[in-house]
């Protein structure tokens, strides 16, 4: 079984360490990579080459069509879930490009549903291929 690779981008120091604390504790998921800045995000997270971003939309919020089709065009193409206290931001983000929304006053459990579903269609394709 394939371990979930997710890469977190939030401003936010109280976010990020919650995030990873939460994620750290999940079996078959692993955090490779954190920003705390829109600059240099697309190379960061093609170095990491995770499945998942979490993205902070005010990160990005200046250009956020842009961003997000950058990220998009990395080799591993992860899954981008924008993140953000307000739930109308979801109309926006998934215009922009975002592959889902997750609202950060939202349960931990609500993402980590979110998280296990695509890690099992991960391991059902990897299995296909094999």
């Amino acid at each position: 079984m394939r371990v979930l690779r997710i890469f977190i981008a939030d401003a936010d120091q109280d976010v990020r360490v919650s995030l990873q604390m939460l994620l750290d504790c999940e079996p078959g998921m692993r955090v490779v990579g954190i920003a705390v800045r829109s600059n240099g995000l697309v190379g960061q997270v093609g170095a990491a080459q995770p499945d998942v971003l979490l993205l902070d939309w005010q990160l990005v919020s200046s250009a956020p069509t842009e961003y997000i089709k950058n990220l998009h065009s990395i080799e591993t193409q992860p899954h981008i879930f924008v993140l953000h206290v307000d739930p109308e931001t979801r109309g926006e983000a998934e215009t922009a490009g975002a592959d889902g929304f997750v609202s950060k006053d939202s349960p931990p459990d609500q993402l980590l549903t979110i998280l296990h579903k695509l890690k099992q269609e991960r391991n059902q394709e990897q299995k296909l291929k094999e």
